[in-house]
């Protein structure tokens, strides 16, 4: 009886989230945001967790292709815009948008001239849901349901072309053109660079596990170790390519294989040492995207579309901590450190417009990778092995450094409740 109860409790609770007026964030595109490695899980025979995590946080600057700190937009470099129609099909010389392309394309290359700098603010809120109901032996399942809002706004570009001397310059009359007719362009082709926001669900991911808990070693306090996989479903909203800078939220429709492993040793009667491993395997996918169609161009802004299979690559993390247990009562602390890496994506076009090299080399697709240091306090209010043992917490994560990333930082609060029941 007091499993069903325990399952059905579970039920109830999932299906009663609210998923339409929860205006918060769930990041598993994790270039934007990075949130806090997870730790073992507890063997206790049908142990009910549920916890939510609250996350806050903004920028206005982002890590570039080099590691070095610049502004939000231009994390993938300066924008092209001298080779924007460079290879694009059905140009139309009559058309006043498409000459003035094709003018400013014939012109010869100079430092910067054609290029724009973009700046913007990335806002990001995250709920996350996280259930988990243990079994008998060590199994468990989790349910993890991020709810998400972000934005991406303030946007705005510099012209970074050379003001004088030697032509191509900012008075040439093909450059000055394409500045008044930018927004015509932009229209003609059914772009534009406004303001973004999504407010819903995040990628929902499913999960099975097995922990192994080991309390009797004599050198050690306990020894913990948890493997789980599962899948990730892209319940959130893919990417609108007519809209320049909006950022999927989630895996922009990817399907995924999540694996990971957790490890946990206790000394001392305090210290916690851990470390994490994972791996996020993407499904590839045929879908419409903005393609490049010259090895020069370069940035989020792309006249151009196409069909195409894009094969994102495996996402892989590292992450270790000390936790400092009950150091002060029923008070934990823990500083944790995170890698987190992708590689360069595959991206197939489907017609002759660009080939697989220069559409894989858009920098949009190409590696990047981000260090983050975590800490974290968390207050228990009930004692160990208890029945009902409820929990708070603030956390707090900073970007240290990386490449092609967003350098988001978030501040967090968190409540989690386990309840024991026993067969």
């Amino acid at each position: 009886m007091k499993k069903k109860l325990s399952l059905v409790l579970i039920t109830i609770f999932v299906l009663s989230l609210p998923t339409k007026n929860f205006p918060f964030f769930g990041s598993y595109t994790f270039n934007k945001a990075q949130l806090p490695i997870p730790e073992t899980r507890e063997s206790r025979p049908w142990l009910t967790s549920f916890d939510a995590e609250f996350f806050i946080g903004s920028t206005e600057k982002s890590e570039d292709q080099k590691g070095n700190t610049t502004e939000l937009l231009n994390l993938y470099g300066l924008h092209n815009m001298k080779a924007l129609g460079t290879g694009v099909t059905n140009l139309d010389p009559t058309k006043t948008e498409d000459n003035v392309l094709i003018a400013l394309n014939g012109m010869a290359s100079r430092d910067n001239f054609g290029m724009f700098e973009f700046k913007g603010k990335y806002s990001i809120k995250e709920v996350g849901i996280d259930l988990k109901q243990n079994f008998s032996r060590g199994f468990f399942a989790q349910i993890l349901i991020p709810i998400v809002s972000e934005s991406t706004g303030d946007i705005t570009y510099t012209d970074k072309s050379p003001d004088g001397g030697t032509a191509p310059n900012k008075n040439s009359i093909e450059w000055q053109n394409f500045l008044a007719y930018f927004d015509r362009i932009l229209e003609k082709y059914k772009l534009n660079i406004k303001e973004t926001t999504y407010e819903g669900l995040g990628d929902v991911g499913a999960f099975v596990g097995w922990t192994y808990n080991n309390k009797s070693n004599e050198q050690l306090d306990f020894l913990n170790a948890t493997i789980k996989t599962g899948v990730l479903f892209p319940v959130s909203t893919e990417a609108e390519e007519g809209i320049c800078f909006d950022p999927a939220s989630g895996s922009n429709g990817h399907r995924a294989l999540n694996t990971s492993f957790d490890v946990a040793l206790g000394a001392y009667d305090w210290l916690t040492i851990g470390i994490h491993g994972g791996a996020l395997l993407f499904l590839d996918k045929n879908k419409e995207i903005r393609i490049r169609t010259s090895s020069e161009q370069n940035g989020f802004i792309k006249l151009e579309k196409a069909e195409a299979n894009i094969s994102p690559a495996t996402t892989w993390t590292f992450g270790t901590y000390l936790k400092a247990e009950h150091f002060l009562r029923n008070l934990s602390f823990k500083l944790a450190y995170s890698f987190v890496k992708k590689g360069n994506d595959i991206v197939n076009p489907k017609t002759n417009v660009s080939s697989t090299e220069i559409a894989s080399k858009d920098s949009i697709y190409q590696d990047w990778h981000k260090q983050t240091l975590h800490l974290n306090f968390e207050y228990d209010f009930g004692e160990e092995e208890a029945k009902f043992n409820p929990k708070v917490g603030f956390s707090y994560n900073y970007i240290l450094d990386g490449k092609r990333v967003f350098k988001t930082n978030l501040w967090g609060g968190s409540f989690g409740l386990d309840i024991a029941l026993k067969f």
